[in-house]
């Protein structure tokens, strides 16, 4: 069934205000309460997770562009003997990336002991860094025609030193019908890392659960655009997007709609292990022992769902375990948000996130959109 939608566009950029973003926002979810109310057959969910591909996410001739100036970076790397192979994760590799939103995160992989992963030293991963900002800077002109900067990301509130590349691409023709028309060039962001393996395998089973479950895709591209467009930047730069859709996934676990990620691992027939973590989980539906509920809440209702359900948890006294599905005790009261990542368990993914901030910006957010 294809959406009724209106045909008047609409689009934001970086610099509209807050409320030309609000309106852009609650148009896209009239739009898709509309068409739940005429129909909530699952072929109806998958338009509307078109729909928000479309209208959201980076166009996929944009998504190979990134892909192709990774490779070429690959590519000449290799050429210089340092014989690694470098991965996308993050927003790009699950396919999650909003419109206007040109960062990608880049692993370097060592295939040989150059650049290993199992040397932790901080000041020795610098050096690495260093010296591949070296060989960059040399060939900029080959690499960038259209020029780049390359700074050495090193603060202590990062878990990993970064190597960041800002550099200008031209993505061919605003109106790829128009031949006349002006050539979009836009700045890309690019953080490479050789010391961050869980994030490519983070990313995998994002991208597996927007397969498994449409409306996790769905409701991942909203949380994603709220968390963009809605977040104060103090509280934006601590929420990672990667947190904001553990918080997603742990929501729907709760409403029935997602396993617990345990079951997934469990079920899994071969092993893969990080620094001793399991990062392996199974993909075959079949083989995971859960019995998902058959309410057919409405997306725009899950939405406003979502921020009702986290004003409402005892957060002083509980973590969020998306490993579980469920809230685990603390032995002692925090003031900070507690979301371990369902494989590397130590790493506490909202550890920089106050509780009074993040509860007082979900009733906000209610207020804002109505939902109360």
């Amino acid at each position: 069934m294809a959406l009724n939608y209106p045909h008047q566009a609409f689009r934001l950029t970086s610099g509209d205000s807050s409320e030309r973003k609000l309106e852009f926002f609650k148009r896209i979810l009239e739009h898709i309460k509309q068409n739940e109310e005429q129909a909530t057959s699952s072929d109806n969910l998958l338009s509307i997770v078109d729909y928000l591909v479309e209208k959201l996410l980076l166009p996929e001739n944009i998504s190979f562009r990134l892909y192709q100036m990774v490779y070429r970076l690959q590519q000449f790397f290799c050429t210089r003997d340092i014989d690694c192979e470098l991965k996308i994760f993050g927003s790009v590799g699950s396919g999650l990336a909003l419109k206007d939103q040109y960062d990608v995160d880049v692993y370097l992989e060592s295939l040989s002991n150059q650049f290993s992963y199992n040397n932790k030293s901080i000041p020795q991963l610098n050096k690495y860094l260093r010296d591949l900002q070296k060989l960059v800077e040399a060939n900029e002109n080959r690499l960038f025609p259209l020029g780049c900067r390359i700074e050495l990301i090193t603060h202590p509130k990062i878990r990993v030193p970064l190597l960041r590349i800002f550099n200008d691409t031209n993505f061919g023709r605003v109106d790829e019908d128009d031949d006349d028309g002006d050539v979009e060039v836009v700045s890309i962001r690019c953080d490479l890392n050789i010391n961050s393996p869980f994030g490519v395998e983070n990313t995998k089973f994002i991208k597996f659960l927007c397969d498994f479950e449409p409306k996790f895709k769905a409701m991942a591209i909203l949380v994603k655009l709220w968390a963009r467009d809605f977040l104060p930047q103090s509280l934006e730069i601590k929420l990672s997007s990667y947190a904001a859709l553990l918080l997603v996934i742990f929501f729907l676990q709760n409403r029935k709609i997602l396993p617990p990620i345990r079951k997934f691992i469990q079920a899994s027939p071969h092993r893969a292990y990080i620094d001793g973590y399991r990062v392996d989980f199974c993909t075959d539906i079949s083989r995971i022992n859960f019995k998902k509920t058959q309410e057919q809440t409405p997306i725009h209702k899950l939405f406003a769902g979502f921020f009702d359900y986290y004003t409402r948890l005892d957060y002083r006294w509980n973590r969020l375990s998306v490993f579980e599905g469920r809230l685990e005790a603390k032995k002692h009261p925090v003031f900070n948000l507690v979301l371990f990542d369902p494989f590397e368990h130590t790493h506490n993914t909202t550890s920089q996130v106050k509780l009074r901030e993040f509860v007082e910006r979900m009733k906000k957010t209610q207020q804002l959109f109505g939902f109360v």
